[in-house]
């Protein structure tokens, strides 16, 4: 405004008027200049906290890595460290499941898993072994101490001491013929010559069959239920029927009773064989399809077999895509029930 009054002549420039206005223009200048300071001392700092925040991050995320990496490694090289252990047939080593992650967690309890399983199978091949070695020697050590013991003279080759010595011959030859059929039901080659059969037809047909074996232990055997019809192989589910039916007589006391049931569902077929026998305790009932599993140990000749049977049942029912399974009844005894698809 002085600059502009003088301009227009309103103001003499005079001396003190020139020194008012530049004062007021170097104040301005001073200004301008402390404000451009201001703003480089905030930029620097600006740009010091944010080296601090970046230097922090970094190390914050060198550290989360770290400790990620080595969350994820850890399980994944103890996985690594019991594989080997189980190619070397240690399968005892497990892994604790801490990783917190869950692709993680699901591969250590694979592992585990994995191991338990390989521990089973192991524990199974060695009972195996021992079963059958203990199965075949019996009655060859018998029949070899037998026919020495007659060639020798301490004996008299008489009819009681032959009939022995074949009877243990047929046993050694029926342990043979179950662990052929058993090879071969278990193969991939069973060849299943399915049609349409009725199962509660074919229950009658097999419990007719065990007459002889009742009789002598004086036991009952019902048969029940509604026809049910199924696409099956007649000779393997007759097999099956006999298999089961041949157990509940054997493990069933002197005027026990057996009971064949068949039921009728829209999509399945199901029959069942119980009896007040025994029972089989409940930690074993998952066990009994194995090969030579059985609950007697002792394998005393009265209550005979190798084992075997339950374990063809298991793989005949398998192969036509149907369910097995052993329970215990409220009272005694054991139920086991097969069901089977009506389509093949």
């Amino acid at each position: 405004s002085h600059l502009e009054a003088m301009l227009e002549g309103v103001w003499e420039p005079t001396r003190d008027r020139l020194m008012s206005c530049r004062e007021e223009i170097t104040r301005l200048g001073k200004l301008v200049a402390d404000l451009e300071q201001l703003a480089r001392v905030e930029s620097d700092a600006l740009n010091l906290v944010l080296m601090v925040i970046g230097a922090v991050s970094l190390a914050l995320a060198a550290v989360a890595g770290w400790v990620l990496a080595r969350r994820i490694s850890r399980p994944v090289a103890e996985a690594a460290f019991m594989a080997r252990r189980i190619s070397e047939g240690d399968y005892s080593y497990r892994i604790e499941n801490t990783a917190g992650t869950r692709e993680l967690d699901d591969l250590v309890s694979a592992v585990n898993h994995l191991a338990g399983d390989l521990a089973g199978q192991e524990a199974l091949r060695k009972r195996l072994t021992g079963d059958v070695a203990h199965e075949l020697r019996t009655p060859i050590t018998t029949v070899g101490s037998h026919l020495e013991a007659m060639l020798e003279g301490v004996w008299e080759p008489t009819r009681d001491r032959l009939m022995s010595c074949r009877e243990d011959i047929t046993r050694l030859g029926k342990l043979v013929a179950d662990l052929e059929q058993l090879a071969r039901v278990e193969s991939d080659a069973l060849n299943l010559s399915k049609s349409t059969v009725d199962l509660l037809e074919l229950a009658h047909g097999v419990a007719g069959g065990f007459e002889s074996e009742l009789l002598a232990k004086e036991q009952t055997l019902t048969v029940g239920g509604r026809p049910a019809l199924v696409a099956a192989d007649r000779e393997r589910i007759v097999q099956v029927m006999t298999n089961l039916l041949s157990n509940a007589v054997k493990y069933t006391p002197e005027h026990g009773h057996i009971h064949v049931g068949v039921e009728d569902f829209p999509d399945e077929g199901v029959f069942y064989v119980e009896d007040n026998g025994i029972g089989i305790p409940e930690n074993e009932l998952q066990l009994v399809f194995m090969r030579f599993y059985r609950t007697d140990v002792s394998r005393s000749r009265e209550t005979g077999g190798a084992g075997i049977g339950l374990s063809i049942v298991k793989s005949i029912v398998e192969a036509h895509s149907g369910t097995v399974r052993a329970e215990n009844n409220d009272g005694r005894g054991t139920r086991f029930t097969v069901t089977l698809p009506k389509r093949g």
